[in-house]
Protein backbone atom coordinates (compact mmCIF):
# COMPACT_ATOMS: atom_id res chain seq x y z
CA UNK A 1 0.00 0.00 0.00
CA UNK A 2 1.37 3.55 -0.43
CA UNK A 3 1.87 5.83 2.51
CA UNK A 4 -0.99 6.81 4.40
CA UNK A 5 -2.13 10.66 4.51
CA UNK A 6 -5.15 11.58 5.74
CA UNK A 7 -6.00 15.53 6.63
CA UNK A 8 -6.22 17.00 9.86
CA UNK A 9 -7.34 20.50 10.54
CA UNK A 10 -4.18 20.55 13.87
CA UNK A 11 -1.90 19.18 11.45
CA UNK A 12 0.31 21.73 9.88
CA UNK A 13 2.40 19.13 7.65
CA UNK A 14 1.84 15.74 5.65
CA UNK A 15 4.07 14.34 8.17
CA UNK A 16 1.83 15.35 10.88
CA UNK A 17 -0.89 14.02 9.23
CA UNK A 18 0.73 10.63 8.50
CA UNK A 19 1.25 10.51 12.07
CA UNK A 20 -2.17 10.93 13.41
CA UNK A 21 -3.75 8.50 10.91
CA UNK A 22 -1.48 5.70 11.86
CA UNK A 23 -2.34 6.18 15.45
CA UNK A 24 -6.38 6.52 14.39
CA UNK A 25 -5.62 2.69 12.76
CA UNK A 26 -3.47 1.48 15.66
CA UNK A 27 -4.70 3.00 18.40
CA UNK A 28 -8.38 2.09 18.86
CA UNK A 29 -10.86 -0.65 18.79
CA UNK A 30 -13.34 0.81 16.55
CA UNK A 31 -13.88 -0.32 13.30
CA UNK A 32 -11.82 2.05 10.91
CA UNK A 33 -12.51 2.32 7.42
CA UNK A 34 -11.82 5.33 4.77
CA UNK A 35 -14.42 5.09 1.63
CA UNK A 36 -14.28 7.47 -1.66
CA UNK A 37 -17.56 8.42 -2.68
CA UNK A 38 -17.96 5.52 -4.99
CA UNK A 39 -18.25 2.84 -1.86
CA UNK A 40 -14.44 1.85 -2.53
CA UNK A 41 -12.81 0.73 0.26
CA UNK A 42 -9.08 2.41 0.24
CA UNK A 43 -8.15 1.95 3.96
CA UNK A 44 -9.30 0.06 6.75
CA UNK A 45 -7.44 -1.14 10.27
CA UNK A 46 -7.44 -4.44 12.10
CA UNK A 47 -11.08 -4.38 13.67
CA UNK A 48 -12.65 -3.85 10.12
CA UNK A 49 -10.23 -6.12 8.20
CA UNK A 50 -11.30 -9.08 10.62
CA UNK A 51 -15.16 -8.10 11.01
CA UNK A 52 -14.70 -7.86 6.63
CA UNK A 53 -12.73 -11.07 5.78
CA UNK A 54 -10.15 -7.91 4.31
CA UNK A 55 -6.69 -8.04 4.01
CA UNK A 56 -3.64 -5.82 2.74
CA UNK A 57 -3.54 -7.38 -0.56
CA UNK A 58 -7.38 -6.86 -1.14
CA UNK A 59 -7.69 -3.38 -0.35
CA UNK A 60 -7.40 -1.26 -4.19
CA UNK A 61 -9.35 -0.20 -6.97
CA UNK A 62 -11.94 -3.45 -6.85
CA UNK A 63 -12.79 -3.09 -3.21
CA UNK A 64 -16.10 -2.16 -3.08
CA UNK A 65 -18.53 -2.18 -0.16
CA UNK A 66 -21.09 -5.11 -1.95
CA UNK A 67 -18.44 -6.80 -1.93
CA UNK A 68 -17.90 -7.45 1.49
CA UNK A 69 -22.07 -7.14 2.31
CA UNK A 70 -25.09 -7.54 0.87
CA UNK A 71 -25.84 -5.44 -2.16
CA UNK A 72 -28.70 -3.64 -0.82
CA UNK A 73 -26.71 -2.54 2.47
CA UNK A 74 -23.47 -1.99 0.61
CA UNK A 75 -26.18 0.53 -1.81
CA UNK A 76 -27.19 2.50 1.02
CA UNK A 77 -23.84 3.10 2.84
CA UNK A 78 -22.32 4.20 0.06
CA UNK A 79 -25.19 6.83 -0.54
CA UNK A 80 -24.32 7.53 2.97
CA UNK A 81 -20.76 8.29 2.32
CA UNK A 82 -21.28 10.09 -0.92
CA UNK A 83 -23.93 12.02 0.69
CA UNK A 84 -21.39 13.17 3.56
CA UNK A 85 -18.87 13.87 1.12
CA UNK A 86 -21.14 15.99 -1.50
CA UNK A 87 -22.16 18.27 1.28
CA UNK A 88 -19.16 18.19 3.45
CA UNK A 89 -21.38 16.71 6.53
CA UNK A 90 -20.88 14.46 9.21
CA UNK A 91 -23.67 11.97 9.30
CA UNK A 92 -24.02 9.38 11.90
CA UNK A 93 -25.41 5.69 10.39
CA UNK A 94 -27.11 3.19 11.95
CA UNK A 95 -26.94 -0.54 11.19
CA UNK A 96 -26.55 -4.16 11.52
CA UNK A 97 -23.32 -5.99 10.09
CA UNK A 98 -22.82 -9.58 9.59
CA UNK A 99 -25.32 -9.75 13.14
CA UNK A 100 -23.20 -6.77 14.29
CA UNK A 101 -25.22 -3.64 15.60
CA UNK A 102 -23.06 -0.72 14.40
CA UNK A 103 -22.53 3.17 14.72
CA UNK A 104 -21.21 4.81 11.71
CA UNK A 105 -19.63 8.30 11.55
CA UNK A 106 -18.61 9.41 8.59
CA UNK A 107 -16.88 12.67 8.34
CA UNK A 108 -15.79 13.68 4.99
CA UNK A 109 -11.94 13.84 4.59
CA UNK A 110 -8.88 14.24 2.48
CA UNK A 111 -6.81 10.69 1.83
CA UNK A 112 -3.94 10.26 -0.52
CA UNK A 113 -4.89 13.83 -1.93
CA UNK A 114 -8.31 12.80 -3.15
CA UNK A 115 -11.91 13.23 -1.50
CA UNK A 116 -12.80 10.30 0.98
CA UNK A 117 -14.93 10.00 3.62
CA UNK A 118 -13.39 8.42 7.12
CA UNK A 119 -16.04 5.91 8.69
CA UNK A 120 -15.53 5.32 12.15
CA UNK A 121 -17.30 2.60 13.97
CA UNK A 122 -18.93 2.11 17.17
CA UNK A 123 -19.73 -1.80 18.74
CA UNK A 124 -23.35 -2.12 20.67
CA UNK A 125 -26.04 0.38 21.48
CA UNK A 126 -23.70 1.48 25.01
CA UNK A 127 -21.46 3.99 22.84
CA UNK A 128 -22.17 7.78 22.79
CA UNK A 129 -23.80 9.07 20.04
CA UNK A 130 -22.95 12.75 18.90
CA UNK A 131 -26.68 14.48 19.47
CA UNK A 132 -25.46 16.80 16.90
CA UNK A 133 -25.07 14.11 13.32
CA UNK A 134 -27.38 13.87 11.46
CA UNK A 135 -29.25 10.15 11.97
CA UNK A 136 -29.90 7.57 9.19
CA UNK A 137 -31.13 4.39 10.04
CA UNK A 138 -30.55 1.57 7.39
CA UNK A 139 -33.24 -0.56 5.90
CA UNK A 140 -31.46 -3.31 4.39
CA UNK A 141 -29.70 -5.01 7.81
CA UNK A 142 -27.34 -7.88 7.49
CA UNK A 143 -28.18 -10.30 10.06
CA UNK A 144 -25.76 -12.82 9.53
CA UNK A 145 -26.28 -15.98 11.40
CA UNK A 146 -29.55 -14.42 12.44
CA UNK A 147 -30.41 -14.25 9.01
CA UNK A 148 -31.53 -17.88 8.94
CA UNK A 149 -34.38 -17.18 12.29
CA UNK A 150 -37.66 -16.48 11.21
CA UNK A 151 -39.57 -13.39 12.37
CA UNK A 152 -40.97 -15.66 15.60
CA UNK A 153 -38.18 -16.82 16.41
CA UNK A 154 -36.41 -13.81 16.27
CA UNK A 155 -39.22 -12.28 18.51
CA UNK A 156 -38.80 -15.11 20.97
CA UNK A 157 -34.75 -14.54 20.97
CA UNK A 158 -36.09 -10.92 21.69
CA UNK A 159 -37.91 -12.02 24.53
CA UNK A 160 -35.65 -14.77 25.72
CA UNK A 161 -32.79 -11.53 26.36
CA UNK A 162 -35.29 -9.74 28.04
CA UNK A 163 -35.36 -12.34 30.64
CA UNK A 164 -38.58 -13.93 30.17
CA UNK A 165 -39.40 -17.69 31.13
CA UNK A 166 -41.01 -20.14 28.64
CA UNK A 167 -43.82 -19.39 30.23
CA UNK A 168 -44.03 -15.23 30.45
CA UNK A 169 -43.45 -15.51 26.45
CA UNK A 170 -46.30 -18.21 26.08
CA UNK A 171 -48.32 -15.52 27.45
CA UNK A 172 -46.82 -12.57 25.56
CA UNK A 173 -47.26 -14.24 22.51
CA UNK A 174 -50.78 -15.86 23.53
CA UNK A 175 -49.35 -19.30 22.64
CA UNK A 176 -48.90 -22.53 23.71
CA UNK A 177 -45.80 -23.46 26.53
CA UNK A 178 -45.19 -26.21 23.90
CA UNK A 179 -44.85 -23.89 20.37
CA UNK A 180 -42.90 -21.19 22.66
CA UNK A 181 -40.50 -24.17 23.60
CA UNK A 182 -40.49 -26.31 20.06
CA UNK A 183 -39.48 -22.39 18.51
CA UNK A 184 -36.63 -21.83 21.02
CA UNK A 185 -35.29 -25.20 20.41
CA UNK A 186 -35.18 -24.16 16.65
CA UNK A 187 -33.61 -20.93 17.25
CA UNK A 188 -31.07 -22.59 19.64
CA UNK A 189 -30.00 -25.10 16.97
CA UNK A 190 -29.79 -22.94 14.17
CA UNK A 191 -27.64 -20.38 15.90
CA UNK A 192 -25.88 -23.52 17.77
CA UNK A 193 -26.59 -22.14 21.06
CA UNK A 194 -28.70 -22.84 24.11
CA UNK A 195 -27.88 -21.12 26.99
CA UNK A 196 -30.25 -18.27 27.55
CA UNK A 197 -27.16 -15.95 28.69
CA UNK A 198 -25.71 -16.59 25.17
CA UNK A 199 -28.84 -16.05 23.78
CA UNK A 200 -29.27 -12.48 25.27
CA UNK A 201 -25.34 -11.68 24.19
CA UNK A 202 -26.40 -12.53 20.70
CA UNK A 203 -29.52 -10.46 20.89
CA UNK A 204 -27.69 -7.70 22.32
CA UNK A 205 -24.86 -7.69 20.03
CA UNK A 206 -26.64 -7.37 16.28
CA UNK A 207 -29.34 -4.77 18.20
CA UNK A 208 -32.41 -6.74 19.09
CA UNK A 209 -32.50 -5.54 22.16
CA UNK A 210 -30.24 -2.58 24.17
CA UNK A 211 -29.14 -2.62 27.39
CA UNK A 212 -32.70 -0.04 28.31
CA UNK A 213 -34.96 -1.87 26.36
CA UNK A 214 -37.99 -2.42 28.77
CA UNK A 215 -39.61 -5.93 29.23
CA UNK A 216 -43.25 -6.52 28.47
CA UNK A 217 -45.74 -6.30 30.91
CA UNK A 218 -47.15 -9.83 31.31
CA UNK A 219 -50.63 -10.48 32.03
CA UNK A 220 -51.47 -12.58 34.59
CA UNK A 221 -54.92 -13.74 32.72
CA UNK A 222 -54.99 -17.38 32.12
CA UNK A 223 -55.23 -18.45 28.08
CA UNK A 224 -58.42 -19.86 27.12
Amino acid sequence: MQPLTLTHPMADTDHESDVLWHALLGTTDSMVLVLDPAGIISAANAPAKELLSLDDGSLGAATRLDSVMPSPLAGELSKAARSSSETDTPLLVETVLKGRWLRLTLRPCDYGGARAVLAVASLGHDSQADPSLRRIRTTNDDLGDLGALTPRELEILRLIALGLSTNDIAKVLFRSVKTVEGHRVSLGAKLKVTNRVELARIALRCGIITLDTPAPVISDTDES
